[in-house]
């Protein structure tokens, strides 16, 4: 996982963190967090530290060290919003694939020539099958 996939877990957890403790001094640490994100994912320190930085430098974070020294930071409304934006592009993607999956689905589906001929010959036979029970039922 490179830093800025790293980076937008980052921001989905602070924005998870965020709609749990609205107030800043009572969240969870960002430390706290980013160090259940790189345990989970396994990403090694620099990485977790450069997606903080590429978060903090980007203006998507907003707070403050605390005086133990301790980082709380939530996502800026601009972090916000390009979390809404990426949601949105993902949506869209998977929008797209589906239409896809359905456009192939449909395709497959298609009645060819091979497969009329099949179920002409199911149909045939059941009504020949038919046809001999009824010549066998008045034959008495």
């Amino acid at each position: 996982m490179n830093e800025e996939e790293f980076a937008e877990k980052l921001l989905e957890a602070l924005k998870a963190e965020a709609l749990r403790e609205p107030n800043l001094l009572n969240c969870k640490s960002t430390e706290e967090i980013g160090e259940e994100l790189m345990q989970r994912f396994g990403v090694d320190l620099e990485t977790g530290q450069k997606a903080f930085n590429f978060l903090a430098i980007n203006g998507l974070l907003k707070g403050n060290r605390m005086p133990d020294g301790s980082g709380h930071f939530q996502p800026s409304p601009k972090g916000f919003a390009a979390l809404e934006e990426r949601q949105r592009e993902n949506r869209s993607a998977l929008n797209h694939a589906t239409e896809m999956e359905k456009a192939l689905d449909r395709a497959n589906n298609k009645w060819t020539l091979e497969r009329a001929i099949k179920w002409l010959g199911i149909i045939a036979g059941i009504a020949a099958l038919a046809w001999q029970i009824v010549r066998w039922i008045f034959s008495k």
